[in-house]
């Protein structure tokens, strides 16, 4: 009782229920998973490491996939800041390898 009332009173009741739907999420996603990799041919019961083609798709899929994602954004981002970088060098006619040293007085 004494929790409830801590969530109710500062409001922060989000948060947990967030973290309650994540975690059950990945174990649904979990047993999901391994049911398709356990998976037989129709009425024929599990056998586990059956599919392991679905293993390798999975691997693929859940960590290959998204880290060419991540590298291509990156490299863009990398990209369109050079890019900003070097029209800025056009404006106060300077070479890239040249520093401005003036110093106010």
């Amino acid at each position: 009782m004494q929790v409830l009332s801590y969530y109710r009173r500062h409001g922060v009741m989000f948060r947990p229920g967030l973290q309650y739907c994540l975690v059950c999420e990945l174990l649904i996603v979990d047993r999901v998973l391994q049911h398709s990799i356990d998976a037989t041919y129709e009425n024929k019961g599990p056998q586990p490491g059956f599919r392991i083609e679905m293993a390798i798709f999975y691997i693929v899929y859940f960590i290959v996939f998204p880290f060419f994602f991540i590298n291509i954004f990156v490299a863009l981002i990398i990209i369109t800041f050079q890019e900003q970088g070097e029209n800025e060098l056009v404006d106060h006619e300077l070479d890239k390898n040249q520093v401005n040293l003036t110093v106010g007085c």
